[in-house]
């Protein structure tokens, strides 16, 4: 598939799907990919799925109110277009609307992904799915909002362009977006920089846990369900800390776990440098990319920290030999 207009030929109808735990190129390119079939395919009805995020990128992006948040009935679509998904499950409850689709896409940027659909155009090199789809529409066609989507999905997936995945690629996408009508300013300020209060309390309490470890090389910080709802907090509103947690100086590796009301524990690993954190969440069931991976823990808190500190651990002296 060199271009999206191929496969929005001749189809009737399209459902649009992102991840689980919907991060903001989940969202950016979901929304994007709606807006560029209505704005230039009115004979198709396209209807976008996506998992609960955030007010800040609900209350900023446009078009954000028609995701729907479950699944209608049986619903068969002839074309399902997957995005930002790196395995077939990730797509969590919409799993079943893929499955039913009579052709399906996936476009994406992990490593990781072992080509799920019918049509497959994956890019690890692109920083962000949103990047990718960019690419793969026609600019001519690009309206104001779906330029905003994007550009929202690639500040998110690159850290505000602070990332190393940022590359010469991705800010000449990032300019033509802006070319494109993408409100840059409203959108780095209102879903990226940010904060809610409730937010803000959260990222204290995480702060005052962190420690470093591994003579310094590592930073992690842990929060239990319990703190988390005391403080009036929700899973969503803890996305923004292991950002905040990767900057500390020396550090090649930083993670982040919250507990989940279950018990389990999401962990969330950032890098630095030439280190790589996916080998790392693959040995706990996750994956992810070469610098920002997570991945599910079972255990108790000390246990947890544990295997954490020790996989990091034999990471570091791997990559020192290397």
């Amino acid at each position: 598939m060199k271009k999206i207009d191929e496969e929005l030929g001749g189809i009737r109808n399209c459902a649009v799907l992102g991840h689980i735990r919907p991060d903001g190129d989940s969202v950016g390119a979901v929304l994007g990919m709606y807006h560029y079939i209505r704005d230039n395919c009115p004979e198709i009805s396209v209807t976008a799925y996506l998992h609960p995020f955030t007010e800040d990128l609900r209350d900023t992006l446009p078009g954000a109110e028609k995701i729907l948040g479950e699944a209608r009935g049986d619903e068969e679509y002839d074309l399902c277009i997957a995005l930002d998904t790196s395995t077939k499950d990730r797509l969590g409850d919409f799993e079943g609307v893929f499955d039913r689709a009579k052709r399906t896409v996936c476009i994406d940027h992990h490593f990781t992904n072992p080509g799920f659909a019918d049509v497959n155009v994956i890019d690890a090199k692109a920083s962000a799915a949103s990047e990718l789809l960019f690419e793969l529409m026609d600019p001519a066609k690009v309206s104001p909002r779906t330029a905003d989507c994007l550009f929202t999905g690639i500040v998110h997936d690159t850290g505000c362009f602070c990332h190393d995945n940022t590359t010469e690629r991705t800010m000449i996408v990032a300019g033509g977006l802006i070319g494109h009508g993408a409100r840059s300013g409203v959108l780095i300020r209102d879903t990226f920089t940010h904060k809610s209060y409730v937010q803000v309390r959260l990222l204290g309490a995480a702060m005052s846990h962190a420690a470093l470890e591994l003579d310094g090389k590592f930073i992690i910080s842990m929060m239990t369900f319990d703190e988390m709802v005391s403080l009036g907090g929700r899973p969503m509103d803890m996305e923004p800390v292991i950002d905040d947690l990767r900057v500390t100086d020396g550090t090649v590796c930083a993670a982040f776990a919250r507990q989940s009301e279950n018990g389990e524990w999401r962990v969330s690993l950032r890098a630095n440098g030439d280190f790589c954190v996916s080998d790392i969440a693959e040995q706990f069931g996750g994956g992810g990319h070469v610098k920002a991976a997570g991945c599910t823990m079972h255990g108790s808190e000390a246990e947890v920290r544990a295997a954490l500190i020790e996989a990091v651990g034999r990471a570091i002296e791997k990559n020192a030999e290397d």
